[in-house]
C-alpha cells in the first residue's frame, strides 16, 4: 500500500512541476501537440492507441489511479481475511486462513 500511495504522490508532484514550468494547462498542451502528433501518425493503423486515446481523461490523474489501486488492494485483502464463507446451501465452510492458502 505504501508503494501505491508514494507512486501517486511522486506522480502528482511531477505533474505540478511540469505544469508550472510549461505554464500550460493540459488542454492547451493537447491543443498544441495534436497537430504535430496527427501529422506524425498520419496513415498509421494504431488500434490500441485509438482505444487508449479514448480514456485519456483519467490518464493524467494520480488521484484516480491511487483510488483504483487502493480499492483493488483492499478488495483483495478483504477476500484473504475471510475466515468462513457460506455455500449455496447455506452451510458455513472453512476458507483458507489469511496467508496460508489452507482451510482451517
Amino acid at each position: 500500500m505504501l508503494g501505491i500511495t508514494s507512486a501517486a504522490a511522486r506522480w502528482q508532484v511531477g505533474l505540478e512541476r511540469v505544469r508550472t514550468d510549461s505554464q500550460l494547462t493540459d488542454e492547451q498542451w493537447w491543443a498544441l501537440s495534436q497537430p504535430v502528433l496527427g501529422t506524425a501518425m498520419k496513415g498509421m493503423d494504431l488500434p490500441i492507441s485509438s482505444r487508449v486515446g479514448q480514456t485519456t481523461a483519467s490518464a493524467g490523474n494520480p488521484y484516480a489511479s491511487l483510488q483504483a489501486g487502493l480499492d483493488l488492494f483492499l478488495d483483495g485483502l478483504s477476500q484473504r481475511l475471510k475466515v468462513t464463507t457460506t455455500t449455496r446451501a447455506g452451510t458455513a465452510v472453512s476458507a483458507p486462513t489469511a496467508g496460508t492458502g489452507r482451510a482451517t
